[in-house]
């Protein structure tokens, strides 16, 4: 219900007739009833005993945007319709705003005297006015009120008088038209995709964040602005807000959203990294929460997850990427039904496995500590001593690169490990195919793209023994895992000898099942439907493929296993 002039008018009305546009010269609200009348086609019933005769607005923020909004009104009217709205008396109150601007301008000129005259007129048209209030009718609170915040009443509104009279013109202002708003997400993580070290988490969450963009939804993503990056970028459909930096990051998120996003978005997509932003705490609108894995390894977060997380999103909706995720939550408090597994998915390579000559490792990742690179490269020699001419291909970027390029050098690997970086989608493809073996010696990870992806390249994975790993490598079927935990030390030999005994095993089939597998698949696709498109061939070729064993060459099944396998993963939706 909106109240104008005492006239009570249904809010969905007012905005249908496009609220106040062309008022004739008796006035508005006459001019309302008319549209009323003729556009939609609805009675006015005048009822005196339903006249508003005041209105209880919350001061100061509700009161004064009420008396913005009628002080732009009324100077639209001064321009446009002098009659209805002449400038004496209602631009009078911004000569308010034009004395103290001049007793500003004295007081920098020292002019005191001038200064002193214009204050005493001031306080003295205060207290005149301030007494007429409070001698007034209605509450004795009301009253003292309104004297308090009698000052802002005639520079707000002298204010808004100004730019309706020299603004646009609110004539031009179109009826709203009756349309179905789509659903508004904002996500907020610790990096967006473009970052140069966006990993998993990044590429999971922007593949969910652009296939609702492409459905229509309004998608936005609130993370940390990296050096020379734009402050707004719109990157497939998501507009992202980039502000603060690695350690300014999560309190500027709350007051960011706070000040400029709040009322923008419908639903919050809360990435947790390790730092919750516990966005519980400031924001009103419904909430996820998305989980890759618990660091336990890490104190601030051990701190945080276990005593903090799982009392502040006690009421909200939480999404883990594995079963292993999942139970790591509930063991910290999460009610299982809380919880739902909502897996990463991987794109299907469009290169065929061409296994190089020589034995070929691949590692593809960022180089973090906790990713644990370094037991690969200590486990090259053991490698070495059965493969002479063994290769190890590093695809990645991250901080741990340098004191991985010096334990190389350390123990004269260069020749046999390579780092490549960053390599554009094309060329890192090319590069995977002719691998071998895939490795992933992570201490802690919550899914294992990777191993997902080298499962789909057709390639035998080598992975830690830990949580997430355990639900993509299927141990003797798409891979095996190693012992984890400990020094690295310990970890070396079974890396080691888990890398020998693939290596021979690929070597030995590559000559006789390989090409029996291929010709295989070639015929299957063959016999496929015409209407079959690339990408289901591209999932029947990694169903073939990817149950380990030799580059492109099937391994027999168990019977069962309650893992899940590289075949059974999905796009996330």
């Amino acid at each position: 219900m909106i109240v104008i002039q005492r006239h009570p008018i249904r809010s969905e009305l007012f905005r249908a007739v496009g609220g106040f546009q062309s008022p004739s010269v008796g006035g508005e609200a006459v001019r309302l009833c008319y549209k009323v009348r003729t556009l939609l086609e609805r009675d006015i019933f005048y009822e005196p005993s339903l006249a508003v005769t005041a209105t209880a607005r919350r001061f100061p923020g509700a009161f004064l945007a009420d008396m913005a909004r009628y002080g732009r009104a009324r100077g639209d009217l001064a321009r446009r319709c002098s009659e209805v709205a002449p400038l004496v008396p209602y631009a009078l109150p911004t000569l308010v705003g034009a004395f103290l601007l001049a007793e500003v301008g004295m007081l920098a000129l020292h002019h005191w005297r001038a200064a002193a005259a214009g204050a005493l007129i001031l306080a003295g048209a205060y207290i005149i006015e301030a007494i007429s209030v409070l001698f007034a009718r209605g509450r004795l609170s009301d009253r003292l009120l309104a004297v308090l915040g009698l000052p802002l009443v005639p520079l707000t509104y002298g204010a808004a008088f100004i730019r309706g009279y020299f603004g646009p013109s609110l004539a031009e202002i179109s009826p709203l038209r009756s349309r179905t708003r789509p659903l508004r997400v904002l996500i907020i993580n610790w990096r967006d995709v473009a970052h140069p070290w966006a990993g998993g988490a990044e590429t999971y969450m922007h593949e969910i964040g652009r296939r609702w963009a492409a459905a229509g939804v309004d998608v936005g993503w609130l993370c940390h602005r990296r050096a020379k990056s734009r402050r707004v970028e719109l990157i497939d459909g998501i507009r992202v807000h980039r502000i603060g930096g690695r350690f300014t990051l999560y309190p500027l998120v709350a007051l960011t959203y706070l000040l400029r996003l709040r009322g923008r978005y419908d639903v919050v997509i809360d990435c947790e990294n390790g730092v919750p932003f516990f966005t519980p705490l400031f924001a009103r609108i419904p909430k996820v929460l998305v989980v890759h894995h618990v660091h336990r390894e890490i104190l601030l977060g051990i701190w945080l997850e276990t005593r903090v997380m799982p009392r502040v999103y006690r009421n909200t909706e939480v999404v883990a990427v594995s079963a292993s995720t999942k139970s790591d939550l509930v063991s910290l408090g999460f009610r299982p039904e809380q919880v739902t597994v909502v897996h990463n998915g991987v794109h299907l390579p469009d290169v065929e496995p061409q296994p190089a000559s020589r034995p070929t490792l691949l590692y593809m990742g960022r180089l973090t500590p906790q990713k644990c690179v370094d037991v690969i490269v200590r486990a090259m020699p053991t490698v070495l001593r059965s493969f002479p001419d063994a290769r190890l291909d590093i695809i990645g970027q991250g901080p741990d690169r340098t004191r991985l390029e010096r334990l190389a050098w350390a123990l004269r690997l260069t020749s046999s490990i390579r780092f490549h970086g960053y390599l554009p989608g094309p060329v890192r493809d090319q590069r995977a195919a002719q691998a071998w073996v895939a490795v992933c010696p992570s201490a802690f990870e919550g899914w294992g793209v990777t191993c997902v992806e080298a499962g789909a390249r057709g390639l035998p994975v080598i992975a830690s023994n830990v949580h997430g790993l355990r639900d993509s490598v299927r141990d003797g079927e798409t891979g095996i895992l190693v012992p984890a935990g400990g020094p690295a030390g310990r970890r070396v030999p079974a890396a080691g000898d888990g890398i020998r005994r693939y290596a021979v095993g690929g070597h030995a089939l590559m000559g006789s099942q390989c090409g029996r597998a291929q010709r295989g698949d070639h015929r299957s696709s063959r016999r496929a439907s015409p209407r079959s498109d690339r990408r289901g061939a591209g999932a029947a070729a990694a169903r073939s493929r990817g149950r380990g064993g030799a580059p492109g060459c099937p391994m027999r099944p168990r019977a069962s296993s309650p893992r899940s396998s590289p075949r059974r993963t999905r796009r996330p939706r």
